[in-house]
């Protein structure tokens, strides 16, 4: 009995548009919980959910409008995910196709925002605006989400916590960009949600440690205790008011802001200058104001 298999017929699919997201500030890759979907434009399109791969790859196996041109001989045009996926295919494509992917986090970790996209992609795709602007996240090639301002974070985490104000507009400053830079460490960013509010999640600096062999505070005499170290933190703003209010954010408008400037005080007379952070207990940022919206830090450009 011969034991041979006859192949009869080989689908390939390829996608043709695929992303993957990273936490900012933590930087780790987030692959789970988030509603992702795609959108022409056009008010009557269709909206698309899209698929997650085991390897936290969300990807868009079917695009509205793209068909593969046909290689010789000729043959009929097929929807782009069918295809060999090889130089030939690639080569043979359409152009690309611009779509708008809206994320949102129903598990509430992350603010929602929006990016533009273009199909086929034959890599990773990663909008323009984040081309080597990373914030010194490991996974480059993946897009940023930025924390709700109610997130919380185990772990040994500095927390700072803010509400933005913007008193030209009088009302809170929607998506305003704050990085923050504890001890001289990497920079970390965040974003402000609709409502002006901003969470900052920061690894702590090294503990003091004058003999080199072991903190400081675990050797009586030697040093403050854990508990009692503090660490400077710097703030820089970037902000632009928005000409409408929206429910999410562009991503790469929302990058491009220009710096602004935090003040201490309601007349914009003091900036809001150096802060400290303290192992094991959140910052909550307030302006030295009393008067309504009270507490509230005052951001222009």
């Amino acid at each position: 009995m011969s034991n041979a298999v006859a192949l009869l017929e080989e689908v390939a699919r390829v996608t043709p548009l695929g992303f993957r997201f990273r936490d900012e500030q933590l930087g780790v890759l987030v692959g789970d919980g988030l509603a992702v979907t795609l959108r022409t434009g056009s008010a009557a399109s269709p909206t698309l959910a899209a698929t997650t791969s085991p390897s936290g790859v969300f990807a868009f196996h079917a695009l509205p409008g793209l068909v593969a041109r046909p290689l010789p001989p000729a043959r009929p045009r097929l929807p782009i995910q069918f295809g060999a996926g090889d130089a030939d295919y690639w080569r043979t494509l359409p152009p690309p196709v611009a779509f708008t992917v809206d994320v949102d986090d129903p598990w509430g970790r992350f603010l929602p925002l929006s990016f533009q996209a273009s199909a086929p992609t034959r890599d990773l795709f990663v909008p323009a605006c984040l081309s080597g602007a990373s914030s010194g996240a490991p996974a480059a090639d993946a897009i940023p989400l930025f924390s709700a301002p109610a997130r919380s974070v185990a772990g040994p985490i500095a927390v700072v916590r803010v509400e933005l104000w913007d008193p030209v507009a009088s009302a809170p400053a929607a998506w305003a960009v704050v990085e923050a830079q504890l001890a001289g460490g990497p920079p970390c960013r965040g974003m402000a949600d609709a409502e002006g509010r901003l969470a900052l999640f920061l690894r702590y600096p090294p503990p003091d440690d004058p003999i080199h062999s072991v903190p400081a505070s675990l050797v009586p005499g030697l040093g403050p205790p854990l508990t009692a170290q503090e660490w400077a933190l710097e703030l820089q703003a970037f902000y632009a008011r928005p000409a409408a209010p929206t429910a999410a954010p562009d991503l790469c408008t929302a990058l491009a802001q220009p710096p602004a400037t935090l003040w201490a005080d309601r007349g914009g007379g003091v900036p809001l200058g150096t802060l400290s952070v303290q192992f094991g207990r959140a910052l909550l940022v307030r302006s030295r104001d009393t008067a309504t919206p009270a507490g509230r830090v005052r951001i222009t450009a």
